[in-house]
C-alpha cells in the first residue's frame, strides 16, 4: 500500500511538473511574443501584410490594394505594384465579383488595361447589361504560386463569386524559385510558408529591418526586369527543377481547396507562350560533355548555322542533327532545327522542335510542359469541387499557323497582344457562361458574342495606345536577354518599323481626332471606367487639351481615388493653370498614397518654389 501511495504522488509530482515546463517554455514565450507584437503594432512599427487595405472615400469605406503586401517577397525597390482597384467592402446588390490571379500575363502587362480580364468584362456587360460585373484584375508581375496563394487567403474574406487564375510562367523564376533572385528556394514549402508568416508579423518585419540594416553599404538594388536574372540560368536536369515542380502542385492545389472550402468557383487555365519567334534566351550544354566532344559539336553548329543563313535548311539539318549525337540539350541548337523543319514544310517537327527549345532554355521564363500537365492534373482532380479547367495552351495552337503560336499572339515570350487576349477572354468566358447562377442567366440577353474589333472599341484601343505600348516594349527589347536571342537584330529590326509605323500612324491632327472620338463612344457606352478616362487623358495630353484633361484626370480619381500618377498629373496640370492650392494638394496627396513618388516630391518643391514657400520646398 506504501509503494502504490508513493507511485501515486510522484505521478502527481510529474503531472506538475509538466504543466510548470509546457507554461514556461510554451505560454510565457507565446504571451511575450504576442505582448511584443501589439505593442510595434500600436506604435505603427512595420506595415500591413495584407493584400487589400481600407479606403476612405467619401466617409465611405473601399477597399484597395496595398503595395507593402509585396514586401514580404521582394525588397521593397524592386517590388513591382498591382493593378489600381477598387471595390465595395460590402458587395452590392446585383453584383457578380470575380478577382483574376496570377502574373503579368494574367495582369495584361504591358497595360493591364487591354488584359483579357478588360475584354471579359466587355463581354459580360454586353451579354448581361443588367448585372453588375466586378472584374478585378489581383495579378502582379513577377509573382507566382507561393504569392498567389498568400493573396487568395486575402481575397476570400472579400465575397468573391469566381476566381480565374491564370499562372505557371514564374514559377523558377519567382520568390522562392530555383532561378530566383528574389526570397531564395528552399525544398521545404512548411518552411518558406513559415518565414512568409514571420515576414507578416512586426516583429518579423523589425528583425528583417535590422538585418538588412548591416548589409546598408551593399548598393542599393533597383528594378532591372530580366536582366536581372542573367546569372540564375537553371537547365531542365537540375535537381532543384524537382522541388519547383513540386511546390507548384501543392500551391495549386492548397489554392482550389481554399476556394473549393468556400464555394467559390475557380476556373483555373494552362498558360500559353511564344514557341516560333521566341528563340531561348539562354543554353549550356550537358554537364559531363568532354572537351574534344565541345570542339566538334561547335563545329558542326557552326557549320549548320553558315547553311542557314545560305537557305540550304536541309544540308544544315544534317549537320544539326550531327551535333544533336553529341549534345543535343543545347536549347538554341533545337530552335535552329525548328527554323530548318519550318522552311521545309515539316511544321509537325518544327513544332516539337520549338517545344524542345523551350524546355531546354536555361532562362526558364516560360511555363514548360510539366507546369501544364500539373495545371491539368490539379483541376482535374478537383474537378468535383466547383474547379473548372480551360486549356489556353491548346487554345492558342488552335488559332496558331500549323498549331504553333507566334507574334501572332504574343508580344515576345509570354505576354499576349490583343488578339491573345481576345482568345484567351473568349475561352474564359464561355466557361464562366456556363456557372453564373440562375439569376444571372435568365438576364441575358443572348447576342452574338463581340468581335475583336467591337471590344478594341469598346475598350478604345486605339493605334495611339498600341504605338504608346509598341514604345514601351521596344526599351524592354534593347536589353538583355533579349540582346542574346538568336537572330536578335533582324527580329529587333522588324520591331522597330513595326513601331515607327504605328507611330506615325497615330500622329496626325486627323488621327487624333478620330481616337478621341472612339474614346467619347466607349466611355459613353460603358459604366464605371477608370481607365478609359485615364488613357483619355493621356490622349489630350498629346494634343495640349488641358482642360479636358483635367476633366478626365478627376473622373479617373471618382473610381479610383487611391491612383497616386493621376494625382500627380492633375497636381502638375492644376498648377499650370493658375490653382495653385488644388494643384498643391494633389501632389502632397500622391506623396501620402506612395512616399516614394520622386517625381511628385519634385513637382511639389518646384510648385511650392513657385509659389513662393521656398523653406517648405526643401523639406
Amino acid at each position: 500500500m506504501q509503494i502504490s501511495m508513493k507511485t501515486k504522488k510522484e505521478n502527481l509530482s510529474g503531472w506538475r511538473v509538466g504543466i510548470y515546463w509546457f507554461i514556461a517554455v510554451i505560454i510565457i514565450p507565446a504571451f511575450f511574443l504576442a505582448s511584443l507584437e501589439l505593442g510595434l503594432r500600436f506604435m505603427g512599427v512595420g506595415y500591413s501584410t495584407s493584400f487589400t487595405k481600407k479606403f476612405d472615400q467619401a466617409g465611405q469605406n473601399i477597399n484597395v490594394e496595398n503595395e507593402q503586401f509585396f514586401w514580404q517577397f521582394f525588397e521593397p525597390a524592386i517590388a513591382r505594384p498591382p493593378v489600381h482597384f477598387a471595390f465595395q467592402t460590402v458587395k452590392p446588390k446585383k453584383t457578380f465579383r470575380i478577382f483574376v490571379l496570377g502574373g503579368s500575363a494574367a495582369k495584361g502587362d504591358p497595360d493591364p488595361a487591354y488584359g483579357f480580364s478588360q475584354i471579359l468584362e466587355v463581354f459580360l456587360e454586353d451579354q448581361y447589361p443588367e448585372i453588375n460585373f466586378e472584374v478585378i484584375n489581383a495579378a502582379v508581375v513577377a509573382i507566382n504560386s507561393h504569392v498567389v496563394y498568400q493573396i487568395t487567403k486575402d481575397l476570400i474574406k472579400h465575397q468573391p463569386d469566381l476566381f480565374l487564375i491564370y499562372l505557371g510562367n514564374n514559377e523558377v523564376v519567382g520568390p522562392f524559385g530555383a532561378g530566383t533572385v528574389f526570397a531564395p528556394l528552399s525544398s521545404n514549402l512548411s518552411l518558406i510558408r513559415a518565414g512568409i508568416f514571420l515576414r507578416s508579423t512586426r516583429f518579423g518585419q523589425t528583425i528583417v529591418k535590422l538585418l538588412n540594416s548591416s548589409n546598408s553599404g551593399e548598393k542599393e538594388k533597383k528594378w532591372r526586369g530580366m536582366e536581372m536574372f542573367l546569372n540564375k540560368q537553371i537547365r531542365h536536369d537540375d535537381p532543384d527543377m524537382t522541388f519547383v515542380y513540386k511546390h507548384f502542385r501543392q500551391n495549386l492545389s492548397d489554392i482550389l481547396e481554399l476556394a473549393g472550402k468556400e464555394e467559390i468557383k475557380t476556373i483555373v487555365s494552362t498558360v500559353g507562350n511564344n514557341l516560333k519567334n521566341c528563340a531561348p534566351f539562354a543554353s549550356s550544354h550537358r554537364q559531363d560533355i568532354t572537351e574534344s566532344e565541345r570542339k566538334l559539336w561547335s563545329s558542326l553548329f557552326q557549320a549548320g548555322n553558315v547553311l542557314v543563313s545560305k537557305k540550304n535548311f536541309t544540308a544544315a539539318i544534317a549537320k544539326f542533327l550531327e551535333a544533336a549525337e553529341i549534345d543535343a540539350t543545347y536549347a538554341e541548337l533545337q530552335y535552329l532545327l525548328g527554323i530548318c523543319y519550318w522552311n521545309i514544310y515539316n511544321y509537325t517537327e518544327a513544332k516539337r522542335r520549338y517545344i524542345m527549345a523551350r524546355e531546354l532554355d536555361t532562362l526558364r521564363f516560360r511555363a514548360d510542359n510539366r507546369i501544364n500537365t500539373i495545371i491539368r492534373s490539379v483541376a482535374r482532380e478537383r474537378s468535383g469541387e466547383g474547379i473548372y479547367l480551360i486549356d489556353a495552351e491548346s487554345s492558342f495552337a488552335e488559332y496558331s499557323p500549323y498549331q504553333t503560336p507566334g507574334d501572332e499572339l504574343f508580344y515576345e515570350h509570354v505576354h499576349l497582344n490583343f488578339s491573345g487576349n481576345y482568345i484567351l477572354a473568349n475561352q474564359m468566358f464561355k466557361q464562366v457562361e456556363k456557372i453564373l447562377p440562375d439569376w444571372i442567366s435568365r438576364s441575358s440577353e443572348k447576342k452574338p458574342l463581340l468581335s475583336e474589333q467591337e471590344c478594341a472599341a469598346s475598350l478604345a484601343f486605339t493605334d495611339f495606345d498600341q504605338a504608346w505600348i509598341l514604345n514601351i516594349l521596344f526599351k524592354r527589347y534593347v536589353k538583355p536577354p533579349f540582346v542574346n536571342q538568336y537572330g536578335y537584330e533582324a527580329w529587333l529590326k522588324e520591331k522597330k518599323q513595326e513601331k515607327d509605323f504605328k507611330r506615325k500612324q497615330s500622329s496626325s491632327p486627323a488621327a487624333k481626332k478620330k481616337f478621341i472620338n472612339t474614346y467619347r463612344l466607349a466611355i459613353a457606352s460603358r459604366k464605371e471606367t477608370p481607365w478609359l478616362h485615364y488613357y483619355f487623358a493621356r490622349l489630350l495630353a498629346s494634343i495640349n487639351n488641358i482642360e479636358e484633361e483635367i476633366s478626365q484626370l478627376k473622373l479617373t480619381l471618382q473610381y479610383l481615388p487611391q491612383h497616386y500618377r493621376a494625382h500627380r498629373f492633375l497636381g502638375v496640370l492644376l498648377i499650370k493653370q493658375g490653382q495653385f492650392t488644388d494643384g498643391i494638394m494633389h501632389l502632397r496627396e500622391a506623396l501620402r498614397l506612395n512616399p516614394s513618388f520622386k517625381a511628385a516630391a519634385n513637382d511639389l518643391a518646384k510648385a511650392l518654389t513657385q509659389k513662393g514657400d521656398r523653406e517648405a520646398s526643401k523639406k
